[in-house]
């Protein structure tokens, strides 16, 4: 019996040492709040960051908003947290982030409370859901493309 108690103790205690991934918030550097928004709209904005090593991996995307006040919590999960044998790399991420449709207003936005930026929608000028396609930009070079052209270039 003795033999047993000890097995279940070792067990447990093993355990205990290895709890598996921990879920931390993200490493967030970046919130991109488009403008033009309107009420007929599902608001969405991109948030990105760099997870520091192979350690790290997504989780999940949480959005709360209560009043005009617009919460973001972008969980990872972190394995081997306590050890060292993660490869020291980093591991770019961007997440879109749906926030819906929200009434006419401004709004604040956080992200794990550390990013911050504002929001404004606008009151629709119909009642009809804009069908426009939007073109998906992460960012403008306006660096020249070559020869005496000057273009910018969407990326």
């Amino acid at each position: 019996m003795k033999h047993f108690t000890v097995s279940l103790l070792s067990l447990a205690f093993s355990s205990f040492l290895y709890a598996g991934p921990i879920v931390v918030n993200a490493p967030v550097d970046h919130l991109f709040v488009p403008n033009g928004f309107d009420n007929n709209d599902n608001v969405e904005v991109v948030v990105t960051g760099s997870f520091p090593n192979t350690c790290f991996s997504r989780n999940k995307v949480e959005v709360a908003v209560k009043e005009d006040i617009i919460n973001v919590t972008i969980t990872a999960l972190s394995t081997n947290h306590e050890k060292s044998d993660c490869d020291k790399i980093e591991i770019p991420f961007m997440e879109n982030v749906t926030i819906g449709n929200l009434q006419a207003g401004d709004y604040k936005i956080n992200v794990n409370n550390k990013l911050h930026e504002k929001l404004n929608v606008e009151i629709a000028s119909s009642r009809s859901v804009d069908n426009h396609l939007y073109a998906l930009i992460n960012y403008i070079d306006l660096g020249f493309t070559g020869g005496l052209s000057g273009d910018a270039m969407l990326v």
